[in-house]
């Protein structure tokens, strides 16, 4: 406190001792984006890194949202790209980075609904010999029916190794919480139970 008072009592005085304030420079114009081939250098350049200072694993999430282009052809449906569109763009987008040289030991990968696309997924995840890669699942803040029929149709791949599910264990109880519609204790229990649930499905599928 005494701290404090010594500030607020020399405060004043630097301010009119301050020199006027001079007008920053303007802004330096954006970067370029990077091309496909530097993103991937840069990619490759942090893994390495990481390895050699840590001796840590690689995890990639790999996320595939629609372009516009890709959007319009199936006019405008989520669902319809996710299950027509997303897995072999996924396959392909793997292959590149792959041939870049970054070499996840662990894929995170966007749910699928069809077991022939995650076995296509691990195919890819593994080709060439990388036989200890693995995948798992993320949830990407789905409602808890979809992220239980991703667990399910995953599970049952050998490859995919586990999940990756936040927002669908903790986004809404803490809204409720939050919002006084819960207690804290309440909100903690409810995000256990959805994360053990799972769990559990997705050990029983396995």
């Amino acid at each position: 406190r005494a701290i404090d008072a010594r500030a607020a009592a020399l405060a004043p005085a630097a301010a009119a001792a301050a020199p006027p304030l001079a007008l920053a420079p303007p802004a330096p114009a954006p970067a370029p984006a990077l091309s496909s081939a530097a993103r991937g250098a840069s990619l490759v350049a942090t893994a390495d890194a990481l390895a050699a200072a840590n001796k840590s694993r690689l995890m990639f999430e790999l996320l595939v949202p629609a372009e516009p282009a890709q959007l319009a052809s199936v006019h405008g449906d989520q669902a319809a790209y996710d299950l027509n569109l997303r897995p072999q763009l996924m396959v392909r987008a793997i292959h590149d980075l792959q041939d870049a040289g970054v070499e996840p030991d662990v894929w995170k990968i966007e749910g699928l609904d069809r077991r022939s696309d995650c076995e296509a997924i691990v195919a890819a995840a593994r080709r060439g010999g990388r036989d200890t890669v693995g995948c798992i699942v993320l949830g990407r803040g789905e409602n808890g029916g979809k992220v239980r029929q991703w667990l399910e149709t995953a599970a049952s791949v050998p490859g995919f190794i586990g999940f990756a599910v936040g927002r669908t264990d903790f986004w809404q109880p803490l809204i409720d919480w939050k919002g006084g519609q819960c207690s804290r204790e309440a909100a903690v229990a409810e995000i256990a139970r959805r994360y053990a649930e799972f769990a559990t499905i997705f050990e029983t599928a396995t």
